[in-house]
C-alpha cells in the first residue's frame, strides 16, 4: 500500500515485501522516522514532525509493535495477516492505518520497518494542517477504542481478530 502523496519511493517496493517473503514477519512498513534529523532536513513541516513523533511515540507506548514511526503511508502485509484483520470493518478515513495497527497489536502479528526517505516537495499532495488536526484526533480515538477493548470494556468490531 503506497499513500497516493508522491512522497514514498515505489522502487523500494523490493526491501518492504523482503521481511514477508522471507516469512520473519507478517507486515512492513516504511519509515521516514528511523532517522528524525532527515525528516526534519528533508522538509517535513514543523507542526507534522512533531505530531508525528508525539503520536508515534503515544502508540508505540501503547501498541508495542517496536516502531519508529506510525504514520506512514508505505505499507505491505502478508495475504494470511489480512485474511485475520477485519480491515472492512475499518474506516475510509486516513484513520484506517491507525485502526491497523490497533489490530496488528491485538493478533501479535510480527511487524518490522525499514528505512525510507522523506520526500516533500511542492508538487506532493498531502493534507493540511487542519485535516491533520482531525486525524490525531481520531487517532487519539482509535487508541481509546483499543484500550477500551483490550480491557474487555467495550468490544468494537473492527477490532476482533480471526484466528488463523
Amino acid at each position: 500500500m503506497v499513500h497516493g502523496d508522491f512522497q514514498y519511493d515505489p522502487t523500494l517496493l523490493p526491501d518492504m515485501a523482503r521481511p514477508l517473503a522471507l516469512g520473519e514477519a507478517d507486515a512492513c512498513f516504511g519509515s521516514r522516522m528511523q532517522s528524525k534529523k532527515k525528516a526534519w532536513k528533508n522538509g517535513m513541516p514543523w507542526w507534522r514532525f512533531v505530531a508525528n513523533v508525539s503520536l508515534s511515540k503515544l502508540e508505540e507506548y501503547i501498541f508495542h509493535l517496536g516502531l519508529s514511526e506510525y504514520h506512514t503511508g508505505y505499507r505491505a502485509y502478508t495475504a494470511e495477516t489480512l485474511k485475520r484483520i477485519p480491515f472492512e470493518e475499518s474506516s475510509n478515513d486516513f484513520v484506517f492505518d491507525s485502526q491497523m495497527f490497533a489490530q496488528l497489536s491485538l493478533g501479535k502479528f510480527r511487524v518490522t520497518e525499514i528505512s525510507i526517505p522523506t520526500r516533500y516537495f511542492k508538487e506532493a499532495l498531502s493534507i493540511n494542517f487542519k485535516r491533520s488536526v482531525v486525524y490525531g484526533l481520531q487517532t487519539l480515538g482509535v487508541v481509546a477504542q483499543f484500550l477500551l477493548h483490550k480491557s474487555g470494556i467495550k468490544k468494537y468490531k473492527h477490532f476482533l481478530i480471526r484466528e488463523k
